[in-house]
């Protein structure tokens, strides 16, 4: 593959209700797939794996 898209969430815990809930405005996508959307994703993905077996 040499294209991607992204989509990111972020959450938020609400202690009234015990649950977590979506931060609308922390929210997005990528407008589409594109080469650049595809060097972020593997970057962020070698970075994930560097942390997480380090």
């Amino acid at each position: 593959m040499k294209q991607a898209s992204w989509l990111h969430a972020m959450f938020q815990y609400d202690v009234a209700t015990a649950t977590m809930k979506g931060v609308p405005e922390a929210t997005g996508a990528s407008p589409g797939w594109n080469a650049q959307g595809f060097s972020e994703m593997d970057k962020w993905f070698k970075t994930l794996m560097g942390d997480t077996f380090a």
